[in-house]
Formats: C-alpha cells, structure tokens, sequence
C-alpha cells in the first residue's frame, strides 16, 4: 500500500486486503504513520497481494476504500495479460506478447 507522507512522498509498505460483494478492507495499527497518512491525504494505492491474514488477526482498526480503479498483470506461458476494472466502464481484459 502506498500513501501520502506530509512531505509529499510516498510511504509504501506490505498489505493484507480483504475483498467481499460490497467492500475492500485493510487493518493498520491505529496511529501509525499510515493511519496519520491516511487521516491527513485519504489517497490510497495497492499493489502486489499478499497471503492472507491469519483468523482473528484483523491488523489493528479495520479500515475501508472506495475503489475506482484496479489493474492486475500476470504471465500465461509467454503472453502477459493485463485485467482492469474501472469505475463506470467495468472490467476490461488485455493480452500483449
């Protein structure tokens, strides 16, 4: 996850995000220099997944992201396919060999 420091550069460390039908939550540590990140500048960016948190571990205060956009690039044999979904326009699916 990358958000904005005071200073205007990005703070970027390791995530665990949950998806369901209407939400995507992420847990920090209330008061951490993200939380204070995110309390000052709300804009968010993820990239690369990790495992799932262990059961019960919710990481701290539980947070919530209105998406507008999410990309995802993977390899299939040698071809690299690049999905999207926007807000608006929805989800669209790409190749490039």
């Amino acid at each position: 996850m990358a958000t904005v420091r005071r200073d205007g550069s990005p703070r970027i460390s390791g995530m665990e995000i949950q998806f369901d039908d209407e939400r995507v939550t992420f847990g920090m540590m209330d008061g951490s220099m993200k939380a204070l990140d995110i309390q000052r500048d709300p804009r968010v960016a993820f990239h690369s997944p990790s495992v799932d948190p262990p059961d019960g571990d919710d990481g701290g205060g539980g947070y919530e992201v209105d998406i507008e956009e999410v990309a995802l690039t993977y390899l299939v044999g040698g071809e690299l396919v690049i999905e999207s979904w926007h807000l608006g326009v929805g989800h669209r699916r790409r190749t490039r060999t």
